[in-house]
C-alpha cells in the first residue's frame, strides 16, 4: 500500500509506485480518476483503492470521471499493444489509450503483448470524432466511429471515501450501450467485465424506441418466479459475469419481455470490491454491507453521482448533500442526517445474483431537510420476516416521491413486512407510486399524503390470503394524512384485508377518489379484498369520500365506538353489499351505495342520519336512534319524556312523547321520495304520528310543519314534494307517540327514488364548519352571500343553542340572527377560512318590544 498526498491537481495516472490499497489525500487539490484501477498508465493488475480523503482542513475534490471514455471496435490488429496513455487518433478524434480487449469479456491485453486481431480499444479524455478507418498510435483499423466506453474502479473492502465539507466527491459517467431489445424472452446482453466478475444492480431500458427516456430494471437476483406482465415484471437477471437476461431468469420464462427496438444502457462507471488478500479479483459485494468499500461523510461531505453502477455501499451519514441520478446500487442505500435537500432521479437498487442479502434497498433516518425522489426503483429480495420492509423511513420530513417503484422480488412470508414503513414522517408525499407487495405503514406520522397509488399484492400469482395486506396502515396517532387515488392494474392482485386500516389514535385521515360509479375499483374474484376501510382503537375525524368499489369480500367498512367523527360521502360497494351499522360516534353516511343493517348499537352517540342507494333507481333516508352529542345536538331532540337508551334505542312509551330529527346537510342524489310508508325497526310505525318540514335549498328555508300523518300518509305527502337532486334538501322529521307502547325504536327510514345521473352528483371533498354558539332556542337564522340577497341557507325556529354552517372554499357571507323580543344581530362581510371556527353570539332584549 502506498500513501499519496496531492501537491497539485493530479490525475490518477501520474502516480507511480502504486501497490494496491493505495490511499490519496487531496490536500486542497483535485484528484481525477478516469481510468481503471488495474489498467492504464501506472496501474497494475493488483492496484486497488484504499482510503480516498477530501482533506478536512484544506478541501479538494475527488472526481471519478467516465464522461470522456470511448470504446472503438477494430479489425486488422497488428504489432504489439502500445504503452498506456499513447495518443490514439483518426479523423478529428483523439484519446489516450487505457485498454485493448479481444472481447467484452476479455481482460485488457498487456502493453507490449501481441495485438488481438479484432476487439475494441478503450481511450480516455476523448475529444473530437473518430471515424471508420486506420488509427494512428496503434496498428488497427476502426470499424466505425465507436461509442461510449467504461471504466472499472476497484476498492479494498473496509476502505472508504472520506468526504468533507470543503470539497466534493463527484462520480460522473455516461450511458454505456448494451444493445437493443429484440422482443423475445431470454434475450441476453453482455456488460463488459474485463475478464473478471461483474456485479450489476440492473440496467436501464428505454420506455419508447428512440425516445431517450430510460427506466430501471433491477437485477432480480435469486428470484426465479416473477409475473410476466408489464406492471410487475420489469426486472432483469444479471449473473456474476455481467450477462443480462430479459424475460427469463435463466431457469424459465420470468419477468416482462420488453418490445423490440428499445435501447438498453447502463452507467459506464463500475465500482467493484476486492479483498486485500486478492486484489487481482473482484469479489461479490459483501453480505456485511459495512465491510464493502463505502463512504464516510460525517465531515459534511458533498456527494454527486450520475450514471454509475455501484457495488460499493452508499452509506451517507451527516453529509451536507447527496445528489444521485441515472445510477444503480447493489442491495441498498443508507442516508442519515443529510443537511440539505436531496435530489434523486432515476436511482435504482437491485440485488446480487447470488447470496441474497435481506436488507432494505432504501433506509433513511433523521433527514429533516427533505428532498425530491423521482422515477426511482427500490427492489428488495424478499419479505421473509417481521420488519423486513422494503423502504424504511424514520424521523424524516419534507420529502416528495414521484413515480417511485417499491417492490419485493419474492412472495412475502410475513404479515408485518411492508413496502413503506414510515415512523415519525412529517410533510411527505408520494405521487403515483407503484407498490409491489406490502402495505404503506405509517406510525406516528403527520401530513403524509399519497396520490394515485398503483398497488400489486404479489410479485407472482394472485392476492395472498396468507399474510394478507391492506394498502394503507396508519397507526399510533398518525394525523392529517390524505390518501387519494388507487388502482389494481393486475387482475386479482388487490389488497386482501382492506384498502385502509387505521388504528390507535389516528386523526384527520382522508381516503378519497378511488374508482368511479361507472368504473368501480374491482376488489377481485380470487381472495377478494375484505373491506374498503376499517377503524379500531380510537380513530378521530376520518373522511371516506368518493370511493367506488365492486366485489368486496365482507362489506364496506368496520368501525367501533372507540372512534369518533367518521364521515362517509359517496362510498359505494355493490348495491347488495352490506353497509356497516355505523358504530362510531358522531358518524354520518351520505350518498352511500349498498344496503345498511338496522341493528342497534351499544354506547354509540351522535350518529343519526344516513342516506344510501340500494339500486340505480332507489334509495333510503334513515335515522339511527342514538342520543345526540354536543356536536349533533340539533340533529336529535327529544321532549315530553322521550328518552334514548344507551343501546341505540328511543323509548317513547307514553302518548305525547316527541322526538324531532333534522338532517345536518342538504341531501343530494335523490330525485324524489317514493310513495311508500316509513319503515321502522324496533317499534311499530302505526303507534306514532309524523310531521315534517322540508327545505329545498331554494332560498326559502323550511316549509311549515305539516299536519300529523301516519307512516303511510307521510310517504304519500313526501312523494308529492318536488326536489332537485343537485341542490338537495333538508328534512326535519317529528315523531310523536299516539298509542302507548313499550317498544324501543332503533331505526326508521324513508324510501327514495333516484337515478344514475342523480347518483353521480357528489358531495364536496373538503368543507369547513363555522359554529355560532350562545343562541336562544327558537331563533331564525339566514345566511346570504356577502353583499347580496342570495340566500345560502336559513333556519326557522332553531331547536338548539348553536348553529353550524358548513361551506366549501373561502366565501364571504352575511348572517343574521332574529327572534321576537330580542334585537336582531347581523354579521356582515364575514370572510370564512379553511379552519373550523366558533363564534359566540349574544342577542340582547329589545326594549321597544311590547
Amino acid at each position: 500500500m502506498a500513501a499519496f498526498v496531492l501537491v497539485a491537481n493530479a490525475n490518477i495516472d501520474s502516480f507511480a509506485g502504486k501497490t494496491g490499497g493505495d490511499t490519496f489525500d487531496t490536500a486542497g487539490f483535485n484528484l481525477t480518476i478516469d481510468q481503471d484501477s488495474r489498467t492504464g498508465l501506472n496501474a497494475t493488475t493488483a492496484t486497488s483503492l484504499g482510503n480516498l480523503t477530501v482533506t478536512a482542513t484544506s478541501g479538494g475534490n475527488i472526481n471519478i470521471d467516465g464522461t470522456a471514455i470511448w470504446m472503438i471496435p477494430y479489425t486488422a490488429g497488428a504489432g504489439n499493444v502500445p504503452a498506456f496513455n499513447t495518443v490514439i487518433t483518426n479523423g478529428t478524434g483523439t484519446g489516450r489509450l487505457i485498454g485493448v480487449h479481444a472481447s467484452l469479456v476479455a481482460a485488457s491485453t498487456a502493453t507490449g503483448a501481441v495485438m488481438p486481431a479484432t476487439g475494441f480499444i478503450r481511450v480516455k479524455q476523448k475529444s473530437g470524432n473518430y471515424a471508420a478507418g486506420a488509427l494512428t498510435g496503434i496498428s488497427a483499423t476502426a470499424s466505425d466511429l465507436g461509442r461510449i466506453g467504461y471504466i472499472e474502479i476497484v476498492g479494498d473492502e473496509a476502505s472508504t471515501i472520506n468526504a468533507n465539507r470543503l470539497g466534493t466527491v463527484n462520480i460522473l459517467g455516461a450511458w454505456l450501450s448494451l444493445g437493443t431489445t429484440n422482443g423475445v424472452a431470454n434475450q441476453t446482453l453482455q456488460i463488459p467485465n474485463n475478464g473478471l466478475t461483474r456485479y450489476a444492480a440492473g440496467v436501464f431500458i428505454e420506455k419508447v424506441a428512440a425516445g431517450g427516456d430510460f427506466e430501471f430494471y433491477p437485477n432480480a437476483g435469486l428470484t426465479t418466479t416473477t409475473g410476466v406482465d408489464v406492471n410487475r415484471g420489469k426486472v432483469c437477471w444479471i449473473d456474476a459475469t455481467g450477462l443480462v437476461r430479459l424475460g427469463n431468469s435463466g431457469a424459465a420464462v420470468n419477468g416482462f419481455t420488453p418490445v423490440t427496438g428499445l435501447a438498453v444502457v447502463i452507467g459506464n462507471v463500475f465500482l467493484e470490491n476486492c479483498t486485500a488478500a486478492a486484489r487481482t479479483a473482484n469479489v461479490i459485494p459483501n453480505a456485511v454491507v459495512a465491510t464493502r468499500y463505502d463512504f464516510t461523510t460525517t465531515g459534511g461531505g458533498v456527494v454527486v453521482i450520475d450514471k454509475c453502477n455501484m457495488g460499493w455501499y452508499l452509506s451517507c451519514s451527516q453529509a451536507y448533500s447527496v445528489t444521485l441520478s441515472n445510477s444503480g446500487f447493489v442491495d441498498g442505500i443508507f442516508l442519515s442526517e443529510i443537511a440539505s435537500p436531496m435530489t434523486f432521479s432515476k436511482v435504482g437498487v437491485g440485488n446480487k445474483p447470488t447470496t441474497a442479502l435481506l436488507m432494505s434497498p432504501l433506509t433513511m433516518t433523521f433527514c429533516f431537510a427533505g428532498g425530491t425522489f423521482t422515477d426511482c426503483v427500490w427492489a428488495r429480495v424478499s419479505h421473509a420476516t417481521a420488519g423486513a420492509h422494503t423502504n424504511q423511513y424514520t424521523d424524516v420530513a419534507g420529502f416528495t416521491f414521484i413515480r417511485d417503484t417499491i417492490r419485493a422480488n419474492i412472495i412475502r412470508a410475513n404479515a408485518t413486512a411492508y413496502a413503506i414503513n414510515g415512523t415519525r414522517m412529517n410533510n411527505c408525499t408520494w405521487t403515483n407510486p407503484v407498490i409491489i407487495q406490502g402495505s404503506i405503514s405509517l406510525t406516528t406520522c403527520d401530513n403524509v399524503n399519497t396520490t394515485g397509488v398503483v398497488y400489486i399484492d404479489a410479485v407472482s400469482g394472485t392476492t395472498q390470503a396468507t399474510n394478507g395486506m391492506s394498502v394503507w396502515l396508519p397507526t399510533a396517532n398518525t394525523t392529517n394524512c390524505t390518501f387519494s387515488g388507487l388502482t389494481f392494474p393486475v387482475t386479482d392482485n388487490q389488497a386482501f384485508v382492506s384498502l385502509l386500516g387505521a388504528s390507535s389514535g389516528c386523526a384527520n385521515i382522508k381516503l378519497r377518489n378511488i374508482g368511479t360509479r361507472i368504473a368501480p375499483l374491482n376488489l377481485g374474484s380470487v381472495n377478494n379484498c375484505g373491506l374498503i376501510y376499517s377503524l379500531v382503537s380510537a380513530c378521530f375525524d376520518i373522511k371516506i369520500q368518493r370511493i367506488y368499489a365492486a366485489s368486496t369480500r365482507t362489506g364496506i367498512a368496520s368501525t367501533d365506538n372507540s372512534s369518533k367523527g367518521v364521515t362517509e360521502e359517496n362510498v359505494f360497494g355493490d348495491y347488495t353489499d352490506a353497509l356497516d351499522v355505523m358504530s362510531a360516534i358522531n358518524m354520518s353516511r351520505k350518498g352511500a351505495g349498498g344496503v345498511g343493517a338496522l341493528t342497534a348499537q351499544i354506547a354509540v352517540y351522535g350518529t343519526h342520519w344516513f342516506d344510501c342507494f340500494t339500486s340505480t333507481t332507489a334509495g333510503r333516508l334513515g335515522i339511527f336512534m342514538n342520543e345526540s352529542t354536543s356536536n349533533t345536538s340539533a340533529q336529535a331532540v327529544v321532549s315530553a319524556g322521550a328518552a334514548f337508551t344507551s343501546a341505540g334505542g328511543l323509548f317513547m312509551s307514553t302518548v305525547g312523547r316527541t322526538a324531532v330529527f333534522e338532517t345536518p346537510n342538504y341531501v343530494i342524489g335523490h330525485t324524489a321520495f317514493a310513495n311508500t310508508a316509513l319503515i321502522m325497526a324496533g317499534g311499530v310505525a302505526g303507534n306514532y304520528t309524523y310531521r315534517y318540514q322540508i327545505d329545498k335549498n331554494d332560498g326559502l328555508g323550511y316549509s311549515a310543519f305539516t299536519a300529523g300523518l301516519t307512516a303511510t300518509t307521510l310517504g304519500t305527502s313526501l312523494s308529492a314534494q318536488v326536489i332537485n337532486f343537485t341542490l338537495g334538501f333538508k328534512l326535519r322529521l317529528e315523531i310523536v307517540t299516539s298509542t302507548a307502547n313499550t317498544a324501543v325504536i332503533t331505526n326508521v327510514y324513508l324510501t327514495t327514488v333516484s337515478s344514475t345521473v342523480a347518483q353521480d352528483v357528489q358531495y364536496p371533498l373538503d368543507t369547513t364548519t363555522i359554529t355560532f354558539s350562545g343562541l336562544p332556542t327558537g331563533c331564525d337564522i339566514v345566511v346570504l352571500a356577502a353583499g347580496t340577497t342570495t340566500i345560502l341557507t336559513s333556519v326557522d325556529a332553531l331547536l338548539s343553542t348553536s348553529f353550524s354552517y358548513t361551506y366549501a372554499g373561502t366565501p364571504s357571507i352575511d348572517i343574521g340572527f332574529i327572534k321576537i323580543g330580542l334585537v336582531p344581530q347581523y354579521i356582515r362581510g364575514l370572510v370564512l377560512t379553511l379552519t373550523n371556527t366558533s363564534i359566540p353570539v349574544s342577542l340582547t332584549p329589545d326594549r321597544n318590544f311590547v
